[in-house]
């Protein structure tokens, strides 16, 4: 069955369907820390989840509000980690946890 063209997806997300995987893999040694909301930022943009012409914006808000900034680098750390364990419990045919599906869905 063929992939259904989502046009109002990055390139990126359409082309491989892997940012999730690939934001959760940024937990390797070899991979971001993001320790910064301009890591996250860069990141975003070089996966395709963003698109490159909102890093400007993006940044200067962070300049704006540094405060808020950082809570999107907590929430997206905390988000990573929560996905890793969701995907090892999977991998594992481990129920689910829930208070990582709670975690995750109060990010949805």
């Amino acid at each position: 069955m063929a992939k259904r063209k989502t046009h109002d997806q990055p390139e990126q997300v359409r082309r491989d369907g892997g940012l999730c995987a690939n934001f959760v893999n940024t937990l390797s040694s070899k991979r971001r820390s993001f320790s910064s909301y301009s890591e996250l930022v860069a990141w975003s943009a070089g996966s395709g989840a963003i698109a490159t012409s909102d890093v400007e914006r993006l940044e200067r808000t962070a300049s704006a509000r540094p405060e808020d900034a950082a809570a999107v680098v907590e929430r997206a750390v905390a988000l990573r980690a929560v996905l890793q364990r969701m995907f090892q419990a999977r991998m594992a045919k481990r129920r689910l946890p829930s208070s990582d599906l709670e975690a995750l869905n109060a990010e949805l």
